[in-house]
């Protein structure tokens, strides 16, 4: 502490002889604190802990004597202010340079005064004058007159305003404030003060609002409860408690920082690093960008060894087999948000969303799958159209997309090799290994891909696939040493099914021509016979393709409006290429799919006997719509319209 030396008897090293200092020793020590100090701000018990530490006491030495000391202090404080009469005010701080790093967030304390005017002769009025709604309007109508000297329009998203009283019993004010975007003060400063005589000074935290929040919610050794507002003024009306407000948010950066701030205070006080907890690994694995594959775990351990400290590789040592799970885990605890939002979006919407997706495969998948498909006997339209009815309308009799195979090798699980692509791994439940449990964790998925699946009942019973086919509910099996119960399974999850002929009709075990039957109707069966040989980078999927595939011509051009909305793109048609690059491939199955989804299906077969197909489709004008194929000229105009 600055400025003389306080008392000999209040000096710490004295402090046997000063168990219980007299009166006149009292009041010097706390002159000189108030000389040093600014106890205006300080609570009763603040002040107390202070007197009592420059006494060579503990905290709470002087707790039996508050009542004394808390008369001493109001005639010190008193005593200061009346020799300060006839001095300029210095409540009012000057604004000086304000930092060139801004905050979003402030905490604003407007302290008591008992002083007229400041020393530029601005009037100053005592906080205690207001009540917490009308410092709160204050503050709002001080951004809404400075708006106009901003660059941009500032918005206020939150503020409290509390109420708490100086040692002496005055009141003084904190506000704790957050804005949309970082934002500099002087001109609320200014203005607060000129408007309304209030003096302000503005700091910030390194947790932001939440920080403001805590400091003036949350009691701590030199404030207690007793003296914290009670009834803060709140603002907006929809404003968090303050339970939740008080706290910030977690990320990655912040965990690891404060577990290094954490060592350091360890390291001062003569004491080893913490142990190493699972938290602690997900800043690093997110970092060092350690994704959860087959060798994470050795990562990990490389990781720590060149640069974790004794306590991580001692970690990861003990911990091996847990390693990988750890990762996963990791990761999606850094991609929550998204997990949250994909959730909550339909299986369409998450299919439309993969076509903004980068393509993989230089667009060469949907033309193999568009062959595999058609070399087989089967109308890509059709089968389009199943995989869809099935993501919308979810699992139900007659809707479970099945490719029969005769002896392998014929694309059939590659037309479905892009669902994990679109979905994500996590949310698609594959052919599950022979186990007393097989069907754990399907209640966490959105799709269930069932690829090689053999129609017995060596991995699911019979009749639980049947239940499960057709879309009834059913009992989920799950380990009563983990779980509490078995779980119902209601969800509407649609399933996508590869197998071999002989196996689907082939009567096994138990099973009965009339069992097979039954399976058989809940199916939508496709069958594959050519086999097909195609490239190892096609081969492992395009979701962006699939997607593109799928949705067909007509969802694909809702798509891409709604994309290049996104782009800011105009009606006039600023960004019509994407567009038509992929008119250009359409077969005239695809331009009649088209037309009809636009409502024109009365002019579908003038489309279909003339051939027109996607590159046709691009080249004719609105004139020759009219003149060649029977649209009405607002019709025509229709066509080209959605197409650009």
């Amino acid at each position: 502490m600055d400025g003389p030396p306080l008392p000999e008897a209040a000096r710490p090293e004295d402090a046997a002889s000063s168990i219980s200092p007299d009166a006149d020793t009292l009041r010097q020590v706390a002159t000189q604190l108030v000389n040093n100090l600014d106890l205006h701000q300080c609570s009763v018990k603040e002040c107390r802990a202070k007197i009592a530490a420059a006494c060579g006491l503990e905290r709470d030495g002087l707790e039996a004597r508050k009542d004394e000391i808390n008369i001493l202090i109001q005639e010190v404080v008193a005593s200061l202010d009346a020799k300060k009469s006839s001095q300029p005010s210095s409540c009012c701080e000057e604004l000086g340079v304000e930092s060139k790093n801004p905050r979003r967030a402030y905490l604003v304390t407007l302290s008591h005064t008992d002083k007229e005017e400041g020393a530029d002769g601005q009037k100053l009025v005592p906080p205690g004058t207001y009540t917490r709604m009308e410092v709160r309007d204050f503050f709002l109508g001080a951004l809404l007159s400075t708006q106009a000297n901003r660059d941009q329009p500032l918005a206020f998203t939150s503020m409290a305003v509390f109420q708490e009283r100086h040692a002496t019993g005055q009141i003084h004010y904190h506000v704790a404030l957050s804005a949309d975007k970082c934002f500099r003060f002087a001109p609320l400063k200014r203005h607060l003060l000129a408007a309304h005589g209030l003096a302000s000074h503005w700091s910030g935290k390194t947790d932001g609002y939440a920080g403001c929040i805590a400091y003036c919610y949350l009691p701590s050794p030199t404030k207690a409860v007793e003296e914290l507002d009670p009834t803060p003024e709140l603002w907006p009306s929809n404003h968090p408690p303050l339970s939740e407000a008080s706290r910030g948010s977690v990320s990655a950066q912040k965990l690891e920082a404060h577990r290094e701030d954490q060592r350091r205070k360890r390291a001062g006080k003569g004491k080893a690093e913490q142990r190493v907890r699972e938290v602690d690994l997900w800043p690093i694995i997110v970092r060092e960008n350690i994704l959860p594959d087959e060798v994470c775990a050795e990562k990990l351990m490389a990781y720590a060894k060149r640069s974790g400290g004794q306590a991580l590789v001692e970690f990861c040592f003990a911990n091996w087999d847990k390693l990988p799970g750890i990762v996963a885990k990791s990761w999606k605890t850094e991609k929550v948000e998204d997990l949250v939002a994909a959730a909550s979006q339909s299986r369409l919407e998450i299919l439309e969303g993969a076509c903004s997706a980068p393509c993989t495969c230089t667009g060469q998948w949907a033309c193999f799958a568009d062959a595999i498909l058609s070399q087989n006997d089967h109308d890509p339209v059709e089968w389009r159209k199943a995989v869809r009815d099935s993501l919308v309308g979810g699992r139900s009799k007659g809707t479970l997309v099945c490719h029969a195979g005769f002896e392998g090798n014929e694309g059939k699980s590659f037309l479905f090799r892009p669902l994990p692509l679109v979905f994500g791994e996590d949310n698609v439940f594959v052919t599950p290994p022979k186990s007393a449990f097989p069907l754990l964790g399907l209640e966490k998925a959105r799709v269930v891909w069932l690829d090689d699946w053999r129609f017995n009942e060596e991995i699911v019973s019979w009749a639980v696939q049947l239940l499960w086919f057709e879309g009834a509910s059913f009992v989920i099996a799950r380990p009563q040493n983990l779980y509490s119960g078995h779980l119902r399974y209601v969800k509407d999850d649609p399933l996508f099914i590869t197998t071999l002929q002989s196996d689907l009709h082939a009567l096994k075990g138990k099973l009965k021509q009339g069992d097979l039957d039954m399976m058989v109707k809940r199916l939508k069966l496709f069958e594959f016979k050519q086999k097909v040989t195609i490239p190892s980078h096609v081969a492992k999927g395009c979701g962006s393709c699939f997607a593109h595939f799928i949705l067909g011509p007509g969802l694909q051009t809702r798509v891409l409006r709604s994309e290049a909305a996104k782009r800011g793109a105009t009606p006039s048609g600023e960004t019509p290429e994407p567009k038509r690059m992929m008119c250009l491939s359409w077969t005239v199955d695809d331009v009649c799919t088209y037309i009809a989804d636009l409502e024109l299906g009365h002019v579908v077969a003038a489309f279909r006997d003339n051939a027109v197909d996607g590159r046709m489709l691009a080249s004719l004008s609105e004139t020759d719509l009219v003149s060649e194929l029977g649209l009405k000229p607002l019709q025509a105009r229709k066509v080209k319209d959605r197409l650009t």
